[in-house]
C-alpha cells in the first residue's frame, strides 16, 4: 500500500471521533443531542453503515462542524494522521 492509502486507511467512515473533543461530546450526548442512537453512530463511525442525508446533517449541526469534515479529514486531522504514519505509529 502506498503512503496515502496508509493515511487514507486510518480514517473510518464516518469521522465522529475527531470532532468529539473539540466540541467536548461523547458518543452518548452527540446520540442524545442529535436524536441518532449510540449503537447507530459506532456503525457509521466504523463504516458499517452509511449516513442518511438527515443523520449528516443533524451530527453536523450538534457537532458544529461543516459536512464535508465528516467524511475528509479537517487539515489538523490529516496532518495528524501524516506523522502517524511517518512515524510508524
Amino acid at each position: 500500500m502506498d503512503i496515502w492509502g496508509e493515511i487514507m486507511s486510518r480514517i473510518p467512515g464516518v469521522l465522529i471521533e475527531d470532532h468529539l473533543g473539540a466540541a467536548e461530546h461523547t458518543i452518548d450526548t452527540l446520540a442524545e443531542e442529535s436524536g441518532i442512537s449510540a449503537a447507530r453512530l459506532h456503525s457509521l463511525q466504523g463504516g458499517a453503515a452509511n449516513p442518511t442525508v438527515t443523520e449528516i446533517g443533524q451530527l453536523a449541526e450538534v457537532l458544529r462542524v461543516d459536512p464535508v469534515h465528516l467524511f475528509r479529514p479537517a487539515p489538523a486531522v490529516l496532518a495528524r494522521r501524516v506523522g502517524e504514519v511517518m512515524s510508524g505509529t
